[in-house]
């Protein structure tokens, strides 16, 4: 591993989040557009390591970007940002994805699905189902090597993206391997039953 590339302790991130968020001014003071670019500021602090390959597409109602950090296998992590569904996006959680890909041996699907209050509900959920549809259709990956992962609001979605693959699961319906939802600051992984 380059030294750019090598995991971060937690003490240390959990300081640099800190002197990041002491850094923003009120939230109610600004607008959502200088919301989302004071947001999205989060990659000056948490940079996305250089040797993580990353590809714009559509995919296909959403921009996202392929993460492929080295070594990467067939497995695509599909990962949802959070955000409160009205902040975040690939640039305010890049680093993230490209970590949980990387720890997977898998690429990583960030979709940069629309916000609110321009896009209300369900666009969000509209575009986390035609990311994961895309990937099945038209990206050739096979549901049992997608693994559906999401922090805060895209946590949320990561469980919603999934009820209509379980909901198909008894008439053989197509089911990503794993979901992922963080909770209480830990990452917890359940594997899918069929």
């Amino acid at each position: 591993m380059t030294p750019a590339a090598q995991p971060v302790s937690p003490a240390r991130g959990i300081a640099a989040v800190r002197a990041h968020l002491a850094k923003l001014p009120p939230q109610g003071s600004l607008t959502f557009e200088e919301l989302r670019a004071s947001y999205d500021r989060a990659e000056r602090a948490f940079p996305t390591p250089p040797d993580v390959g990353i590809e714009r597409v559509t995919a296909p109602e959403a921009p996202a970007e392929w993460l492929r950090p080295p070594g990467a296998g067939p497995a695509v992590v599909l990962y949802l940002h959070g955000g409160g569904y009205v902040i975040g996006s690939p640039r305010s959680h890049r680093h993230l994805a490209a970590a949980i890909a990387r720890a997977a041996g898998a690429r990583a699907l960030l979709l940069d699905y629309r916000r609110a209050p321009e896009h209300p509900f369900p666009a969000a959920i509209d575009d986390a189902l035609a990311a994961y549809r895309w990937l099945l259709e038209s990206a050739g990956v096979a549901p049992g090597a997608v693994v559906v992962a999401g922090d805060s609001a895209g946590g949320g979605l990561t469980r919603v993206a999934l009820v209509p693959a379980d909901a198909r699961r008894g008439a053989g319906g197509d089911r990503p391997h794993r979901r992922v939802r963080p909770r209480a600051g830990a990452l917890r992984s359940r594997r899918s039953s069929a």
